[in-house]
């Protein structure tokens, strides 16, 4: 049995073999500012119906096309999210379900928990800048503890674990109609 000199193993000509991955490729899971970039037009319109009056929304509207054509164009995102994050503070109310309607599920659970004061703006701020895994969890951390420290949060029949997998149901609502 001959073996290869040491100088001759590395050379472009040498074959390398590898083992098969069965596996499928891991795909890079986005970033939240990146993920809501194909809902900036349904954000941009719920928004636009929180302003109380036709001066806040003219205001909105100004200030939208001031940051478009003084700013880089990534940053209008940023400036929109803060926008309707601010707007769902406003609501005293709670927030409408109907209204909330055209946006995706992580984004209907992130404006509801700022909205109920679960989730501070500053938090949801840097979750823009996360990986969309990591914030589905903060979600769910955040909805968990805002239903512990209410005086009448109980699990759905006396069962922690399924009031867990409702209360995911509608995150991953959006992540499993993407596989298909």
């Amino acid at each position: 049995m001959t073996r290869t000199p040491p100088e001759h193993r590395h050379t472009p000509n040498a074959v390398t073999l590898r083992l098969a991955s069965f596996h499928p490729a891991r795909v890079a899971e986005p970033v939240l500012r990146d993920w809501l970039a194909p809902a900036r037009d349904a954000l941009f319109r719920w928004t636009m119906g929180m302003a109380a009056s036709a001066d806040g929304r003219r205001a909105i509207a100004q200030m939208a096309v001031a940051v478009q054509r003084q700013r880089e164009p990534g940053e209008f995102g940023v400036w929109l999210y803060a926008t309707a994050l601010q707007a769902a503070l406003h609501q005293t109310d709670g927030l409408a379900e109907l209204s909330l309607a055209g946006l995706p599920p992580e984004l209907r659970a992130l404006l509801r928990l700022v909205a109920q004061r679960a989730l501070r703006r500053e938090e949801a701020m840097a979750l823009l800048h996360q990986r969309l895994g990591f914030v589905r969890s903060r979600l769910l951390q955040a909805r968990l503890a805002s239903q512990a420290t209410r005086s009448d949060a109980r699990p759905l029949n006396g069962n922690w674990s399924e009031s867990v997998w409702l209360m995911n149901q509608e995150l991953n609502e959006c992540h499993f109609m993407k596989q298909a």
